[in-house]
């Protein structure tokens, strides 16, 4: 009797100690626990960075103890000191095809840490970057379906105001919605290529294997006749993708390697657009739209000869609203690989490959100027220049004082005011076999460029005023209205006067006035042709590093085969060994290319017609795996 008491007291005891501890690990398995916009995700140790608040209300983590069913928030500091096990986790994380690890705070030791727990080469490189941008507030890193998926988010620009709460909770948001539409994205079909019978492999241009998103900010200040200098924060994401190719078979004196690359963007203008608030004067001036866009991208101290811009591709130049045909079309004959390697989504190709992401694209009020090869290099630029729509539209109805004022709505689309421009453009970048050898195969160093130019206009009889808070110099122009730019000017007297920013007044009268900011340089009277406009604002200047493409297919191995029988019709799922790579499997003597690649990167296939038993193996460029057993039923 005594021993059956001591036994139901050890179970007693055993089940409140199990209690405790369970609720010691957290409320996770309870009803009311609350998870944040991407579902569930965890935080180890203490976030620091500018958004680390923001990251802590937006995800709602819960403290993570080694799970890996959702994103992982981490401190760079922390992330050095992981355990092995931990470690395994964060790779698990990384690469469920859901999820993600998040670091604040990060410098290169850090991405570079990131990145080892995949195998895989940092996507950028802060120590080639200077002044503040050796740092970023968050980098982000996920390998969805064998694909790379990058977010960085750099500091706040150095101005005279910190970064505000309302950008610092917009650049989280944006790191969440990174989560649920590029590294949540739905899975590629498989990508198939048996023989040089079925024709080019075709390569996804909505899906590419190396992304890196940059969660940036353009910050100007201007200042107005009663009120202290201000500062408005416009958001700007920024996008460099590419596909990686390899030609084993180029002749001699022939590209070997292939980069198909696009450059796109979320450019948006909300955060600027009417800064005078509900001042009476509204009517008359129109400040901030986006006057200027320019974007590009070069690979330095590789030469032209032995890097260029596929001659093949023909980049379109348009006039404001008319539908033009952008993107390029490309193929390449022979045999090869594209995609990465240690990734496992390298793609073995032995008839060619082929891309496309030609579209038709109307960029209202922007005119798209194309700098292909005008620099002499390997640089692909684009310029969106909307000075001429406007100029031509803007002008005072009546020009007279009781007039309805300027045509804002009709000359300033919400593309350019207060709204998002999307432009997206993509290249093929070739390169002769000593760029290889010059970065050991590794990965191709690039720039990336991005400068935007806001524009303001207004009309005024105005008079000239100066701001509570002066800080760049003051320069009139027509009506006695005070324009400033950076710099200093001694007004009469002597007394040293400076403004930053734009500084004018509004009133009643028939002259039109243009200008930018940043603004243009110092002149009197009307008007020139161009708005006066100044040197864009130029965001930073990104050192990404675009994988070279793996030289042969990695070898193929299957570890488990389940159901082991049924019927014809049957979805067999087979795991293995980089089965991303996969481009036909045997099935009982059937080559089948038609088949699913799950998050997991297991193989789903459908069991042909067939009866006893039917080995099954799959193959890519490098050849077949081993073969498992399957038993048909009837």
């Amino acid at each position: 009797m005594r021993r059956k008491l001591r036994y139901g007291l050890g179970g007693w005891l055993a089940l409140m100690l199990g209690l405790t501890l369970l609720a010691g690990c957290g409320s996770d398995d309870n009803e009311d626990v609350i998870d944040g916009r991407v579902g569930r995700s965890y935080v180890y140790g203490t976030l620091d960075g500018a958004l680390a608040s923001q990251l802590m209300e937006i995800f709602a983590p819960h403290p993570w103890r080694g799970e890996t069913d959702g994103v992982l928030l981490i401190s760079a500091d922390t992330l050095l000191g992981l355990s092995a096990s931990q470690k395994a986790a964060a790779q698990a994380i990384i690469k469920s095809g859901q999820h993600a690890v998040l670091v604040t705070s990060s410098r290169q030791p850090h991405i570079e840490a990131l990145h080892a727990l995949t195998g895989t080469a940092a996507a950028i490189s802060l120590d080639r970057m200077s002044g503040r941008y050796v740092a970023s507030e968050l980098y982000g890193f996920a390998q969805p379906h064998g694909k790379m998926r990058m977010i960085i988010a750099p500091p706040f620009a150095d101005t005279f105001k910190p970064e505000s709460d309302a950008s610092k909770q917009e650049r989280a948001e944006f790191a969440a919605t990174w989560i649920l539409e590029k590294v949540r994205e739905p899975a590629p079909a498989a990508q198939t290529q048996a023989s040089p019978a079925a024709g080019p492999a075709q390569l996804s241009s909505t899906s590419l294997p190396w992304q890196l998103a940059v969660a940036d900010t353009m910050a100007p200040m201007w200042s107005t006749c009663d009120i202290d200098t201000q500062q408005c924060t416009n958001q700007v994401q920024l996008y460099i993708s590419a596909w990686m190719v390899y030609s084993a078979s180029a002749a001699a004196g022939q590209p070997s390697d292939y980069f198909v690359v696009q450059m796109a963007a979320d450019i948006n203008t909300a955060g600027c657009r009417d800064f005078y608030g509900n001042r009476n004067h509204s009517d008359r001036i129109a400040a901030y739209w986006l006057r200027q866009a320019n974007m590009s991208a070069s690979a330095p101290g590789v030469a032209p000869s032995q890097m260029d811009i596929n001659p093949a591709y023909a980049p379109v130049e348009a006039n404001p609203s008319t539908t033009v045909t952008t993107g390029t079309t490309w193929s390449l004959s022979g045999t090869g690989t594209a995609g990465t390697e240690a990734a496992g989504s390298s793609l073995a190709f032995s008839a060619g490959v082929s891309y496309s992401d030609q579209r038709t694209a109307t960029y209202q009020a922007l005119q798209t100027q194309v700098n292909i090869g005008a620099t002499g290099d390997n640089t692909a630029s684009w310029t969106y220049d909307s000075w001429d729509f406007v100029h031509a539209g803007i002008e005072p109805g009546d020009r007279a004082c009781g007039g309805p004022g300027l045509r804002v709505q009709q000359a300033l689309p919400s593309i350019i005011y207060g709204g998002t421009f999307t432009p997206l453009q993509s290249w093929v970048w070739q390169a002769q076999p000593s760029v290889r050898q010059q970065f050991a195969g590794k990965t191709l160093p690039v720039t990336v460029n991005a400068s935007l130019l806001l524009g303001w206009t207004y009309y005024s009889g105005g008079r000239a005023c100066g701001a509570k808070q002066p800080t760049g110099f003051v320069y009139l122009i027509n009506d006695n209205v005070d324009v400033d730019i950076v710099g200093s000017i001694e007004l009469p007297g002597g007394n040293p006067y400076s403004l930053d920013g734009l500084n004018f007044d509004v009133s009643c009268d028939i002259t039109t006035n243009f200008g930018t900011i940043p603004l243009g340089p110092a002149w009197q009277g009307q008007n020139n042709a161009a708005g006066n406009p100044g040197t864009p604002y130029a965001l930073p200047a990104w050192a990404v590093n675009i994988p070279f493409a793996p030289t042969s297919a990695p070898s193929l191995s299957l570890a488990t085969l389940s159901p082991t029988s049924g019927p014809a019709g049957t979805v067999v799922t087979l795991t293995g060994t980089n089965l991303g790579t996969a481009t036909t499997v045997n099935f009982g003597g059937s080559q089948i290319t038609q088949f699913a690649l799950t998050p997991q990167s297991a193989i789903q296939v459908v069991a042909p017609q067939g009866t006893g038993t039917a080995l099954v193996s799959v193959g890519n460029a490098s050849g077949f795996s081993n073969s498992l057993s399957f038993t048909y039923t009837r």
